[in-house]
């Protein structure tokens, strides 16, 4: 999922609907990493190398990661740095 196109998406139906033109169905097509519970692993209905995939060409956070290195507002490295941090907490 593309955080910043789902956001654009959000403002325009946001914009549709308080301008008097109808209701708007959104649907946001999500992908579980894991299992839907402690017993289910997730791995009798899809491989291992599925989730990899999935992970690492749709994950949200990796493509805002991707987003905020192109436009120069951080580099990989403080990234890691400020991600890190955050796991520290």
């Amino acid at each position: 999922m593309d955080i910043i196109a789902s956001r654009h998406a959000v403002q325009y139906a946001r914009k549709w609907v308080t301008e008097g033109n109808g209701p708007l169905l959104m649907e946001f097509v999500t992908y579980r990493y894991g299992g839907h519970s402690m017993s289910d692993p997730g791995t009798t209905y899809r491989t291992r190398e599925e989730v990899q995939r999935m992970r690492s060409t749709q994950d949200p956070i990796r493509g805002l990661q991707r987003y905020i290195e192109e436009w120069g507002l951080a580099t990989e490295q403080e990234l890691k740095v400020c991600r890190n941090l955050l796991l520290i907490e």
